[in-house]
């Protein structure tokens, strides 16, 4: 099976700061998503830092994405570490400053546990992505 890999990119007027702590977030995070997000375990120095465990449930299916990476304002990484038809899944988003603003760089690569998963999710993850940071223009613009 074929992995995919997106790209994906946006400018925020937000400082990279501002920006940073809404994605660290976990429960602000799921926000941009469809389904609900929670923390499910408390990172090692920072709440939503390095070791923490977020929850994602998207009708029945349940999966948990560990953060492995946290520099702040800086770099999140993530895995998805339990549950979901995804396998070797990674997730990094870089924060840039950008004049007075923000470049946010997110890059998601994953595989499917079963054949044409990993495409469909791949569709529907840009599909959401867009549409989760057009309802946040006015809060996070």
């Amino acid at each position: 099976m074929n992995p995919q890999r997106l790209q994906l990119e946006h400018l925020f007027r937000s400082s990279p700061e501002r920006v940073f702590a809404f994605f660290a977030d976990h429960e602000q995070f799921g926000r941009i998503w469809p389904g609900r997000t929670r923390r499910v375990r408390d990172g090692d120095e920072e709440t939503n830092g390095l070791g923490s465990v977020r929850e994602i449930a998207v009708g029945p299916v349940r999966f948990q994405e560990t953060v492995t990476a946290f520099q702040r304002p800086l770099l999140i990484e993530y895995r998805i570490t339990q549950g979901s038809p995804l396998k070797n899944h990674f997730g990094r988003i870089e924060f840039h400053p950008a004049g007075a603003g923000c470049r946010l760089d997110y890059r998601i690569e994953f595989e499917g546990r079963l054949p044409l998963i990993a495409p469909l999710v791949a569709r529907s993850l840009a599909r959401d992505f867009k549409r989760g940071l057009a309802g946040l223009a006015s809060e996070l613009p």
